[in-house]
């Protein structure tokens, strides 16, 4: 069987990328032997006082290794390699179940493939085995065979090691890295333990999705390194909903309890800790082949809106087409029925510990990648009716909070079965099907995911101002790339970014595309003319005006999703470019680049919104889409939050204007197809030379 982990994922950090962020982050916070041992081995029986003869003579090998020469503590006659076998035999026999023995091995010369990053070789692997292997392995004429196929991965190890005899903080932020790979990829533990060691003394390491522990003793002190061995012998805490079937191949099969239902993953994305740990995956029905949705994440427990609750919320009366469903959600459970929560002591990073509990969302509503989108035809209906779910959950009280380009995706394709469910939906706005023929019942192109960021304005509007809940609002919140200029600053554009009557205008719609929309019962079209042209009153002042999210934020996340898109797409008989445009370069490192902050500038401020810039931007063959994108790109660009007479009378008002500009794209591909254009898979375009 073939790795579920998707191939297609962007490979995460490197190694020296995520030192270094670990290291920022100050990820990494020591504590007491007694308060780790309370907190992290509660496995542990009693307490080894000292060490037998043997481990002390190993102790002394491992105590006397010269500066510079760390490896000779687990290469040649492998003093750290054997005193660990020997805590794991003498654990062992004081155990009850002797099936499986815990077995230490050097792995400095060998290497553990990730299916996202580069591999990574951990100075010893700890890992599952027979009793006979144990044995052999404190055999002092054992010897690696270094031509020998390495049959470990991530995803069967029991833990991992690090030996350094000179830099403390090296070992430190090498291990904590090795120990958030396992965790990545181990969706079924809830936290997992490891352990370095260099002459003066060893460390014992803590992580779940919310800290890095660690601590640290001399080699006078065997009591915490039978209690990690033991505490591996029993296991670290575990997700029991999730098994892999293959735990000894290099390609996990993971089978996942949903409800009553048992769902086998075929494709996964794993995002590691600390605070972003979140698994998604694709997964089919053992029983009926149905494909299912997972998606599992480690949430802060004080948060005040719940996910599942509000995609409740959102389908309540009729469903909402176009938007997820969740056909489950809920918190998964340990083995002994409770709450998977991460811990409750010490500090996180940065000195500031979240308490996070596992939750679960799960639906059989299935889309397709925006990035596997066909046509132009196709993506434009999809991004379409996009806007179209935006406004009406924000009808149902809901504001979407996170849109990017992987929340928005293609609608399922089930043999008829979600657009069936759709056919009575809510659709006080019309999707694009129903635009080009008002006989129509609802049939959206898109499927909106994703409501973890999301906020129940019916309760906000509830809240008394001096609530700290009134606070939410104000919030940053969104992905890196599309999230909205001012929300990404956590604050109002500067004054320069007022939107004057006499430049900033609603798009207006002539011939077929205007009379199409006009003809829908909730258009209002001359009303949004008015309110955004003339307005009722002059722009608020700066001072005045409070920086809240608000659904024009969505829609300028919208478009940066759309730009982003297209500017990176290119037709089917693609000819690699030669020469990139500048203005591609610049418009793709400042998105990539793009970290939200106040502190630092945003890169997409510097963007040209001129027609010319665009056409400058886009495939040769997509430049008859630039119009579009430099409108769209001058109506977003203003701070319609000193608006706030337009935001109260039609909040919908950004979204109107995209979706003009979208509806005459249509039109005029859907009255010559010739127009259209067939994309090559998205990242083909040569965009950086």
């Amino acid at each position: 069987m073939t790795s579920p982990i998707r191939s297609e994922h962007p490979p995460t950090q490197g190694v020296q990328a995520a030192l270094k962020r670990l290291q920022k982050d100050k990820a990494i916070f020591q504590v007491s032997p007694k308060e780790f041992s309370t907190n992290y081995l509660p496995a542990a029986a009693s307490k080894v006082e000292s060490w037998d003869d043997a481990q002390k003579l190993l102790v002394d090998s491992i105590t006397a290794t010269k500066a510079g020469r760390e490896a000779d503590m687990y290469t040649d006659s492998k003093p750290l390699i054997r005193l660990c076998n020997l805590v794991s035999k003498r654990v062992l026999d004081s155990l009850h179940n002797k099936e499986i023995a815990l077995v230490f091995d050097s792995y400095y010369n060998k290497m553990l493939p990730h299916p996202l990053s580069e591999p990574l070789s951990p100075d010893i692997v700890i890992s599952y085995e027979t009793q006979e292997i144990l044995k052999g392995r404190l055999d002092t004429r054992f010897r690696d065979d270094p031509d020998s196929v390495p049959r470990l991965s991530w995803f069967n190890i029991a833990a991992v090691g690090e030996a350094k005899v000179r830099d403390p903080k090296q070992e430190r932020y090498q291990t904590g890295n090795y120990l958030r790979n396992q965790l990545q990829l181990r969706p079924e533990l809830h936290s997992v333990i490891g352990f370095s060691a260099d002459k003066l003394g060893y460390s014992l390491y803590y992580h779940d999705a919310s800290v890095i522990h660690q601590c640290s003793v001399k080699w006078d002190n065997p009591s915490l390194l039978h209690a990690f061995v033991y505490q591996l012998y029993q296991g670290t805490t575990s997700d029991p909903s999730i098994v892999n079937l293959q735990p000894q191949d290099s390609d996990p099969s993971w089978l996942v309890k949903v409800g009553e239902k048992l769902l086998i993953i075929t494709s996964a994305t794993p995002n590691p800790g600390l605070s972003q740990r979140r698994f998604t995956a694709i997964a089919i029905d053992v029983e009926t082949g149905d494909l299912w949705f997972i998606k599992d994440f480690y949430p802060d427990v004080k948060r005040r809106f719940n996910e599942g609750l509000l995609y409740a919320k959102a389908h309540e009366g009729k469903m909402l087409p176009g938007l997820m469903r969740a056909n489950y959600y809920g918190h998964p459970l340990d083995t002994s029925g409770n709450t998977l929560t991460t811990t409750s002591f010490g500090e996180g990073p940065n000195g500031t510990r979240i308490d996070r509990w596992k939750m679960r969302v799960a639906t059989r509503d299935v889309g397709d990648s925006l990035s596997k989108t066909p046509t132009l035809l196709e993506f434009l209906k999809v991004m379409y009716d996009a806007c179209v779910v935006q406004r009406n959950l924000r009808r149902k009280g809901i504001l979407h909070r996170d849109i990017s380009d992987g929340n928005i995706m293609m609608a399922p394709k089930d043999n008829g079965r979600y657009y069936k469910d759709c056919a009575d939906g809510y659709d006080d706005v019309k999707y694009v099907n129903q635009v080009l023929d008002p006989k129509q019942s609802p049939k959206p192109a898109c499927l909106v995911i994703d409501l973890g960021h999301s906020a129940d304005l019916h309760y906000l509007l509830r809240v008394p101002s001096g609530n700290k809940d009134s606070e939410i609002l104000a919030e940053r919140t969104g992905t890196p790339k599309f999230i909205s200029r001012s929300v990404s600053q956590g604050e109002l554009l500067p004054a320069l970014y007022i939107p004057h009557h006499s430049v900033f205008q609603m798009p207006k719609l002539d011939g077929r595309p205007r009379k199409l929309l006009t003809a829908c019962t909730d258009s209002k079209y001359e009303a949004y003319n008015k309110a955004v042209d003339d307005g009722s009153q002059s722009p608020s002042k700066p001072a005045a005006t409070r920086f809240t999210h608000q659904l024009f934020h969505d829609a300028e996340s919208t478009f940066w999703v759309i730009s982003w898109f297209l500017a990176r797409s290119a037709p089917k008989d693609y000819e690699k470019e030669s020469d990139p445009n500048p203005k591609l370069t610049r418009f793709i490192n400042g998105m990539k680049s793009h970290y939200p902050s106040n502190e630092t500038i945003d890169p997409r401020d510097s963007f040209s919104a001129t027609l010319e810039a665009w056409k400058q931007i886009l495939h040769p063959r997509l430049v008859d889409v630039a119009p579009m994108l430099s409108e769209m790109h001058e109506y977003i660009l203003p701070e319609w939050g000193y608006r706030p007479e337009l935001n109260t009378e039609y909040p919908e008002h950004a979204h109107e204007a995209l979706m003009r500009l979208l509806l005459r794209e249509i039109v005029r591909i859907e009255d010559d197809k010739t127009k259209d254009v067939v994309f090559a898979p998205l990242g083909t375009r040569n965009l950086l030379g």
